[in-house]
């Protein structure tokens, strides 16, 4: 009876030291297969943000009161596309349009009494030119005269001598010779008023053009008096004008509206206050917020990351290829700017649009998880180290 249980004793050793040679080589085969992925295998390093949106390429664009007012008219609706320029509200500007049309009209009326002393300056200059021209021609004639008066002065001195010698000889009347005297006496006088009249041309002349002259000079300077009221006048209009385009809140670029502020006419507004924005149109880029730890000298332009969109569950519909193209050097509001693009068919899947968010996460680069465990326990020991000292 012995015999059977021998053998059934060796058959349970020997059963025993196959299942523990395979147990160990499971196991040995397990760690070299564990060793190769700790030491070998490559895994993803990524940082996550849940800060991240769609935005314009483009910087949206606050439309914002320049003044306190009434609200007169509104023009436009959420989401229209409005180009450059186009007035959305207008506030109530009745008293500015009154003062502009006063200062129009003054302006008007200075205007033509520029023109009109203008043109009369322009006539006195024509009038002291016309002068001067005729006072040429009245003393070349008043030469002329005084010259023909010398001539026959001239002759009635020779025809004096001659009658003198006949009066003498007898052959003349004696009445006769102081007839000729006389006339010749009166030549000479009348020789003296032509040369007189002659100097006179030039005086009367003088005089005449210093009293046009006069004239110019004050015409001059109630043009100059007028002109500098007229500058003012037009300075003052322009900042009225200035005054009235301040009450119309223009679309600064040409986009969609993205936001409006429900005013209707009759509403008040406060200087700066935000009525709306303007998208402006172009590509699209998502911007997310990254903790200054992860983002500052980890994050580069050129590595990849992906989106995923709130709206769009991305078990469903996926997620966005992005890239990053810039990464802000200094912290804002606790956080660290970063800006990426979308890749190409991300809108062939997604209606992507300004204005949807998400969570995004980038890779940083791949690594072994040895190293991962290393860098682990450096960051360990020095944080123990620190609280130590």
């Amino acid at each position: 009876m012995s015999f059977p249980f021998e053998r059934s004793l060796r058959a349970i050793n020997s059963e025993s030291l196959w299942l523990t040679r395979m147990v160990a080589l499971g196991v040995v085969v397990f760690g070299a297969a564990w060793a190769a992925w700790f030491f070998r295998a490559k895994v993803r390093v990524v940082v996550e943000t849940p800060s991240a949106r769609i935005e314009s390429a483009q910087i949206a664009h606050p439309l914002q009161s320049p003044v306190d007012g009434y609200v007169t008219e509104v023009h436009g609706e959420l989401g229209t596309l409005s180009e450059r320029g186009t007035v959305i509200f207008q506030l109530d500007a009745k008293s500015e349009e009154h003062e502009l049309a006063k200062a129009r009209a003054e302006q008007q009326a200075l205007g033509s009494q520029v023109s009109a002393l203008r043109k009369e300056f322009n006539a006195v200059e024509g009038t002291l030119l016309a002068q001067e021209r005729a006072t040429e021609l009245q003393y070349e004639e008043a030469v002329i005269r005084t010259r023909q008066a010398d001539e026959l002065a001239a002759f009635r001195n020779s025809e004096q001598e001659r009658i003198g010698r006949l009066v003498s000889e007898g052959v003349v009347a004696f009445s006769d010779g102081l007839a000729n005297e006389a006339e010749t006496a009166k030549q000479r006088a009348e020789v003296s008023a032509r040369l007189i009249a002659a100097e006179r041309v030039p005086a009367d002349q003088r005089v005449a053009r210093a009293l046009q002259l006069e004239k110019a000079a004050a015409l001059r300077r109630e043009t100059t008096l007028l002109d500098g009221r007229l500058a003012v006048l037009t300075a003052q209009i322009l900042d009225i004008q200035h005054r009235i385009e301040q009450r119309r809140v223009r679309v600064p670029v040409t986009g969609r509206l993205g936001d409006l502020a429900r005013l209707t006419a009759g509403s008040f507004v406060r200087e700066g206050e935000t009525l709306g924005t303007v998208i402006p149109g172009g590509a699209l880029q998502v911007v997310a917020q990254f903790s200054p730890a992860d983002a500052l000298g980890r994050l580069r332009p050129g590595q990849s990351g992906r989106l995923r969109l709130t709206a769009f569950p991305w078990t469903q519909f996926g997620s966005v290829l992005v890239t990053v193209t810039h990464v802000a050097e200094e912290i804002r509001d606790a956080g660290v700017r970063v800006e990426l693009s979308i890749s190409d068919d991300a809108a062939r899947r997604i209606p992507v649009q300004h204005g949807l968010s998400g969570s995004l996460e980038i890779q940083l680069e791949t690594t072994t998880p040895a190293l991962l465990l290393l860098r682990a326990c450096g960051q360990v020991i020095t944080n123990s180290t620190a609280q130590v000292e």
